[in-house]
């Protein structure tokens, strides 16, 4: 499958072009979200990419996540050469050993929840078209 058939979803937030300008998520109707993606950085031509959507638990204070970030850029670069567009969801996330025996434990555990939440409302929320 090319790259460019798996632009299915992210349609309905950058505006399909095919549909009538009065429609929902017309390119016409969808103007505001792209001038918000072109803020951000995004170019005309990236409004025709499939959106996908980069998933890390990042943070810069523990060292089993401190990496992350760096493999996410890896996993957007590899994207784009594909043909992508990388849409990055970076989640709060907790350390169980930097945690226990304190208060903050208490987040260790439905920190996961959490993250899992955090993906699924990134993802949906801007019509990513694969993660």
């Amino acid at each position: 499958m090319a790259c460019q058939e798996l632009k299915r979803e992210s349609y309905k937030i950058t505006g399909d072009p095919k549909k009538p300008d009065g429609a929902p998520n017309s390119y016409v109707k969808m103007t505001c979200a792209r001038a918000n993606f072109r803020a951000a950085g995004w170019k005309d031509e990236d409004f025709k990419k499939p959106m996908i959507t980069i998933a890390a638990p990042y943070s810069n204070s523990m060292p089993c996540n401190n990496q992350f970030r760096d493999l996410a850029d890896i996993l957007a670069e590899e994207v784009e050469k594909l043909g992508g567009k990388a849409h990055f969801c970076f989640t709060p996330v907790i350390s169980d050993g930097e945690s226990q025996g304190c208060k903050a434990m208490r987040y260790s555990l439905v920190s996961r929840e959490v993250i899992t939440d955090c993906i699924e409302v990134m993802h949906e929320g801007y019509h990513s078209d694969a993660i």
